[in-house]
């Protein structure tokens, strides 16, 4: 450009796209996360399966033991490990795709407990765990659950590298008033957890529920979001004070109702109760040994069973019982059947057959919406992966009772 006395000026346009750069680093790091997750899922289910081999393998061990013999007991601790270990799968399954609660009524005292001692097992930190004598049940998904005290415990070890003391205590809080703000009326149970730590910069507090935010060297940043996350799901709320020096304290509310007057007692028999009928049952999975596992165990309980791998397998095998006017009871089917239809296709085609047949979904995806709202696709009860003979007793007493 030529100015009116002759000199050249020259024009230069700046533009700030500091923003833009940051919008492509989040979405770069969010695809990133959603191939993790998809791997996590996949990974899960896998390890569900394989575990339900373990658990119904060790299942049928102990029917020919008793309960005094030292393998027993062995076989009863090697279980007590496996059930550690779904705590990883669900902590995979709920990094995945956060998934839905699978709301049940669960004693917490124990449950926290257990947690507890694990993630502080090897270190100087003391627990303590205190809780109402008369603590309400908790209701909701187990496994999620277990994922926020966990990521709570293992923070507040964290904190104190040099030891200290963990406190954690349950008590029965009744908001039918609405006294506490931005919780709904009705029964909760308060848990505190405070530890002795090095506490939490006041300018931090604000941010620690945010996505990626951390203020450690290899941290992530996801932990307190997947604790904030489940906690809203479940219908609770979170909150956290801090002191810089002295420790950090987290309370959060967790829906709850009154225990029933008469719990269920687990099966410690040398073998399985009987069941009050034997059921004719069809099997679908496509895993071979959970099909064959399931159906040992399902036989072992004096039941007739039918397996199929597919799900024109399992129409045509549910039509031919029909015919045949030998009906099935139930039906367990697997949610997911790689390159077929799946569960929630397949019980629509087989109520149609025979309305009368009960329908139990099974999956290693414990969080998919189908396995928390089962009964609105059809289903009578769940029967999530890894199981055990106990709990599939226990599904099939529901079914029968109904």
């Amino acid at each position: 450009m030529t100015t009116l006395d002759g000199k050249i000026a020259r024009i230069s346009a700046v533009r700030d796209i500091t923003a833009r750069k940051k919008a492509e680093t989040d979405l770069l790091t969010i695809q990133k996360l959603e191939s993790l997750g998809t791997l996590a899922g996949g990974l899960a289910h896998d390890l569900n399966n394989i575990l339900t081999g373990l658990f119904g393998n060790l299942s049928l061990a102990k029917l020919h033991l008793k309960p005094a013999e030292t393998a027993h007991r062995f076989i009863t601790k090697a279980e007590e490990s496996l059930t550690r270990f779904t705590r990883i799968t669900n902590k995979l399954l709920t990094f995945s795709k956060g998934g839905q609660p699978i709301i049940q009524s669960v004693e917490l005292t124990e449950l926290v407990q257990e947690i507890v001692l694990f993630d502080l097992a090897g270190s100087n930190v003391i627990a303590h765990l205190d809780s109402d004598e008369q603590l309400w049940n908790a209701k909701v998904d187990a496994g999620q659950i277990q994922q926020v005290f966990s990521n709570l415990v293992i923070n507040a070890n964290q904190a104190m590298p040099k030891g200290g003391n963990l406190f954690v205590r349950l008590s029965n809080c009744d908001n039918s008033a609405g006294h506490i703000s931005h919780l709904s009326s009705g029964l909760y149970i308060e848990i505190e957890i405070n530890d002795e730590g090095y506490g939490i910069q006041p300018e931090h507090l604000k941010n620690i529920f945010d996505p990626y935010f951390t203020t450690k060297e290899n941290g992530n940043g996801l932990g307190l979001t997947s604790v904030h996350s489940i906690i809203s799901k479940h219908g609770g709320i979170i909150s956290v004070v801090s002191t810089v020096g002295q420790g950090t304290k987290f309370t959060f509310y967790l829906p709850a109702e009154p225990k029933t007057a008469v719990k269920d007692t687990p099966l410690q028999t040398e073998k399985p109760q009987k069941l009050t009928k034997q059921f004719k049952i069809l099997l679908v999975d496509d895993d071979e040994t959970v099909c064959n596992i399931c159906s040992s165990l399902l036989k072992s309980l004096d039941c007739a069973v039918i397996t199929a791998d597919s799900t024109p397998k399992a129409i045509d095998e549910f039509t031919a019982a029909d015919r045949n006017q030998e009906p099935f009871d139930i039906a367990i089917l697997d949610l997911t059947i790689p390159g077929e239809a799946g569960g929630v296709e397949t019980v629509k085609e087989l109520l149609k057959i025979n309305s009368s047949t009960k329908m139990v979904v099974s999956s290693g995806y414990s969080d998919n919406p189908v396995m928390a709202n089962f009964q609105k696709y059809g289903f009578s009860a769940i029967l999530t992966k890894p199981y055990s003979l106990e709990q599939l007793v226990a599904v099939l007493r529901k079914l029968s009772n109904e």
